[in-house]
């Protein structure tokens, strides 16, 4: 007669629930939780808000842009300023330096504070525990290399942020190799630009000139659509 399986045996077999990692933190957020994810909605929506800047400024405000947002496109305006007398590399570079690297911090803190579930956020697919196992073998071997070679490197440099503050390194160390990386990056581009010239110059311009009328263009065409749906939707309403 076979015995009926006990709880044990019963227990192995449900299936175990797949924790879901919606938020970060486990039990009630402390100021710090909040404030990481402030910063990382705010973000978000800087450099979503300053891209509005780049067309009007592109050509005739390169370095407010370039400082603002590290715009890769003004930080080439301005290597191409430098070929025509009009600016110089130095400049080029270390004006894209702040808008660059403005929050990469937040994204090393949530590493270090949230530690695998910082991870989470970013890996949800199935094989996310493995996915995770190896961006924190890469981050301690490697992680400083990770961040000097971030801004060239097929890698999101968020991503690289929380895996090497979840890895262990220091605030000071991580703010120093993203500098290098980003200087490296924007050498590239300012580099880029003085290859370019006056072409890069006259483009710009030509942005900048038009980028007005266009924005304004679109702002109208948005609310005469809203406009000409609401119109649409209001005699259905007193149906």
């Amino acid at each position: 007669m076979t015995e009926p399986p006990g709880p044990a045996a019963a227990a192995s077999e449900r299936p175990v629930p797949r924790a879901t990692h919606a938020l970060p933190w486990t039990g009630q957020a402390e100021r710090a939780d909040k404030a990481i994810l402030g910063l990382m909605t705010f973000s978000g929506l800087y450099y979503m808000a300053t891209s509005f800047l780049v067309g009007p400024w592109v050509g005739r405000h390169p370095v407010w842009l370039a400082l603002v947002r590290g715009s890769a496109t003004a930080v080439i305006t301005l290597g191409a300023l430098a070929r025509t007398g009009h600016s110089s590399l130095v400049v080029a570079v270390l004006a894209g330096l702040p808008g660059t690297i403005l929050f990469d911090w937040v994204f090393w803190w949530a590493g270090r504070r949230w530690g695998d579930n910082a991870l989470h956020l970013v890996f949800r697919r199935r094989n996310a525990e493995k996915r995770i196992d190896q961006a924190k073998r890469l981050a301690h071997r490697y992680g400083w290399l990770a961040v000097v070679t971030g801004y060239v490197a097929p890698i999101p440099v968020q991503l690289i942020a929380v895996a090497v503050g979840l890895g262990g390194m220091t605030l000071p160390v991580y703010v120093l190799l993203d500098a290098i990386g980003a200087l490296i990056w924007l050498g590239l581009l300012a580099g880029l630009g003085y290859s370019i010239g006056q072409s890069a110059v006259d483009i710009a311009d030509a942005v900048s000139r038009y980028s007005l009328r266009v924005t304004l263009g679109l702002i109208a065409l948005v609310f005469l659509r809203q406009l000409w749906t609401a119109r649409r939707r209001a005699p259905a309403r007193l149906r």
